[in-house]
């Protein structure tokens, strides 16, 4: 097994964030250290991500059968604010009293002492969202990760680090996957198994940490290795063709590369919702517009049947004669007669009078045609403008952007004289 640091290794060396832990740092380094080494799985998905709750309670389902020690940073799941309170249901029913009494698990709610928990001994892996400062944080430290991307460039860099660098294991991406508790369980168990895949992550995360760290430390000798400083969000890394890892820095052109890709992935995620949007609503459409067809049906009437506002029918009412327009959908048939209808985004049936029926029909479709015809706008304008981003879209892949990456510090890897 590798050691990734002593006890004594178990502290941090640079700046904190300033921000008040949801539990007391030393009660969270208290925890850990009544565990042993490389057998702690941080879990935590940045202070702007949460999962669904779906996905929270398959996750605290797989991470309880899995039967591995781990600190989870928890926050609400999507569809509520992040700040507010935490609610005990979305959770199994006793999980956390559960993980209290027998000491298998930490829930932290709000924010959570991230690198001392990373710099301590007994971590042995990091569930993440794979935004590239808890990536360098991490793997600064040996620590292997197991990625659940969330958004913008995560699922690019979760890629590099499955696919690349082999430091990481992917357990599922964004917050509308059907995650399953045997799916968790497993995947926790291959990134903290001792030996196999595991080991072999361990072996190359703690690679990658000693490069990091003497890419960031000090050049006076003796100088400790800093963590979490500035220049993290300044560096990449390539895996050369002869299978060793270089530590590079960024260019301003590679960054605006950087930039420019992330705003085509969202740009494109916003061309599929709207996609998506499109096709649910030409279906909403289509159903509408049969209900209409079958009641005009019943009243033998037709869309193309409208009369103009100065048609009208002569009847007479206790022999009084009286002016009536006749509704275009109605026609000669009984506006009263009850006619069932279901509500429209529900499953609800209702007996409602023939002319209400319609009438409510009608109104949705007009508003739906309305809602199609800005749709089929925002498409007709994400498809052109990614089209005129083909060029930079084809690009969209680890190999390529470490490729256009200028090596800027190449001397740090040469041996000195």
């Amino acid at each position: 097994m590798i050691s990734k640091k002593t006890s004594s290794d178990s502290r941090i060396i640079g700046p904190h964030s300033g921000r008040e832990p949801g539990l007391p740092t030393e009660k969270c380094l208290e925890w850990m250290d009544s565990h042993s080494e490389c057998s702690v799985l941080y879990i935590s998905f940045g202070s702007q991500n949460t999962i669904s709750p779906s996905q929270m309670m398959a996750l605290a389902m797989g991470l309880e059968e899995s039967g591995k020690p781990f600190i989870w940073c928890i926050r609400p799941p999507t569809g509520f604010d992040l700040k507010s309170e935490f609610r005990t249901e979305w959770l199994p029913k006793g999980f956390e009293k559960r993980m209290n009494e027998t000491n298998q698990g930490l829930v932290v709610h709000g924010w959570a002492p991230q690198l001392d928990i990373l710099c301590h001994r007994s971590t042995g892996a990091f569930l993440s969202h794979c935004g590239w400062n808890s990536v360098v944080e991490s793997l600064s430290q040996g620590v292997p990760i197991i990625g659940w991307p969330l958004a913008a460039e995560q699922g690019y860099n979760s890629k590099m680090l499955v696919e690349e660098m082999g430091v990481s294991i992917e357990l599922t991406r964004g917050t509308q996957s059907n995650l399953v508790k045997e799916d968790v369980k497993k995947v926790v168990n291959i990134a903290m198994e001792k030996e196999g895949k595991g080991e072999e992550m361990r072996r190359k995360a703690v690679d990658m940490g000693e490069l990091i760290r003497a890419a960031i430390s000090d050049e006076e000798e003796g100088s400790p290795p800093l963590c979490g400083t500035k220049p993290f969000a300044e560096l990449s890394v390539l895996r050369l063709r002869s299978g060793s890892i270089l530590l590079i820095e960024m260019d301003e052109t590679m960054k605006e590369f950087q930039k420019k890709l992330v705003e085509v992935e969202i740009e494109a995620e916003n061309f599929l919702l709207a996609r998506n949007q499109l096709v649910e609503n030409d279906r909403l459409r289509n159903s509408n517009r049969e209900a209409l067809t079958a009641l005009r049906k019943m009243a033998k009437t037709t869309k193309s049947s409208v009369p103009s506002p100065f048609e009208s029918l002569m009847r007479d009412i206790e022999s009084i004669p009286l002016v009536k327009e006749v509704c275009s959908t109605c026609g000669d048939h009984d506006p009263k007669e009850k006619t069932w209808l279901m509500f429209p985004g529900t499953d609800v049936f209702a007996g409602v009078p023939f002319h209400a029926a319609h009438t409510i029909l009608e109104k949705e479709q007009t508003l739906l045609d309305f809602e199609a015809k800005k749709l089929q706008s925002y498409v007709k304008e994400k498809s052109l403008w990614i089209s005129e981003k083909g060029v930079l879209a084809d690009k969209i892949s680890p190999g390529v952007l470490r490729s256009l990456v200028t090596l800027t510090n190449q001397g740090k890897t040469e041996e000195k004289d």
